[in-house]
């Protein structure tokens, strides 16, 4: 089956479902009220390692027709941690994925307990196993061929990265202990629990 990239057919949820598995990143930032906003995305990965740093790509408009609150707050203040998902957090990461009024924090409507970060204003999400902790590189403006859904791409900097001694073993990130959930398609999501290793040619 081909599918010709246009409003007219089926091809993005096929997209979206191709480009699997994806890492979720579970942004914290903070608006100029101080308010802590807590939203999942999956359009989300490192780009660079030195220096290591992270990309979001959030598109679309919140409930109250602005750019996504994430965007927002990161463009007006710099800073943000990506708080990694496991299997214990699964549910309450879907919970925060609800379209919340952009006066209304994740955090506190779903009572999600948080800890203050090392290097970053921004409080990170205590039942999350890691955390990076972030400032902002860039924000870019992406072309967009929908009035309803601007596309932007936020880079950061990673400065810190917070790891629970209990996921690592032997000084390696024990998987098994991890959990990691990663996005698929439509409304499935993936648990990593088979691992296996390949020796890259010299």
């Amino acid at each position: 089956m081909f599918y010709e990239v246009t409003d007219k057919n089926d091809w993005l949820t096929h997209f979206k479902s191709l480009i699997v598995p994806r890492p979720i990143g579970w942004i914290s930032s903070k608006n100029n009220n101080g308010q802590i906003n807590l939203a999942p995305y999956s359009f989300f990965n490192a780009i660079a390692t030195i220096p290591p740093m992270v990309v979001i790509g959030p598109g679309g408009y919140s409930k109250s027709g602005n750019n996504k609150d994430t965007l927002l707050n990161i463009k007006n203040n710099p800073e943000f941690v990506c708080n990694f998902v496991s299997w214990d957090v699964k549910d309450i990461m879907n919970e925060s994925s609800y379209s919340f009024d952009n006066n209304e924090s994740e955090i506190e409507k779903l009572n999600i307990e948080t800890e203050n970060s090392t290097m970053v204003s921004i409080p990170r999400v205590k039942l999350s196993p890691a955390h990076f902790e972030c400032t902002l590189f860039k924000i870019i403006d992406l072309p967009s061929d929908s009035k309803g859904n601007p596309n932007h791409l936020i880079i950061g900097n990673i400065i810190g990265i917070n790891i629970s001694d209990k996921i690592i073993k032997n000084d390696r990130i024990d998987i098994g202990e991890l959990k990691p959930i990663s996005r698929m398609g439509y409304d499935e999501y993936a648990l990593i629990n088979t691992i296996f290793s390949m020796k890259r040619p010299k």
